[in-house]
């Protein structure tokens, strides 16, 4: 891939990409933590999903019609479980299409609320899908912001692994800040 590469330093560690006309494609951190088919009682029901760390964590549930979920009621139920504490955990609700495609919507921890598209939540659902569910990769994900992303990599020793998420990218925002004018020092008032 040519363009420009860069390094994004994260709260889960570096994290390399690479920038290109058609949008960027980033190098993920290996999916860890994993658990899948865990069963939960939100509300007097019952929810199976897959937990698994893919640099933050996930809690991934499959429906049948994602247009129907009740992402903000189910979503912050489950995201407040208290199997996830103390931190919590993003879910994503994730209706599986063949071949190799799916449509994700997710409830964003620190959002506290749905979001547009979520990176490591379209991971977490791709990853689902080829250990659990025999999808190969790359898989396309669908977000409710209409984006396409890609999600590639490898299978080795029956996981996923080296995985890659592309997209599109655009600005929402230019602005400059002034680097003499903050205060660096680390003390917080």
């Amino acid at each position: 891939a040519s363009g420009t590469a860069l390094t994004m330093e994260t709260m889960c560690g570096l994290v390399d990409a690479q920038l290109n006309d058609k949008g960027v494609c980033v190098w993920m951190p290996e999916p860890a933590k994993k658990n899948y088919g865990l069963v939960l009682n939100v509300d007097g029901e019952t929810v199976r999903g897959d937990f698994l760390v893919a640099g933050v964590p996930h809690f991934v549930v499959q429906v049948p019609n994602i247009s129907a979920v009740d992402v903000q009621g189910l979503g912050r139920a489950l995201r407040l479980h208290p199997a996830f504490a103390p931190d919590g955990t993003n879910v994503d609700f994730v209706t599986f299409r063949a071949p190799n495609r799916m449509s994700m919507r997710t409830y964003e921890r620190g959002v506290e609320a749905e979001s547009g598209a979520c990176g490591t939540g379209a991971v977490a659902c791709a990853v689902v899908a080829v250990e659990t569910a025999g999808f190969t990769l790359p898989t396309q994900v669908k977000t409710p912001s209409g984006c396409d992303l890609v999600i590639d990599g490898d299978w080795r020793h029956n996981k996923c692994t080296g995985l890659t998420l592309a997209g599109p990218v655009k600005f929402v925002y230019t602005g400059e800040v002034e680097l003499d004018e903050l205060d660096m020092s680390g003390e917080i008032d």
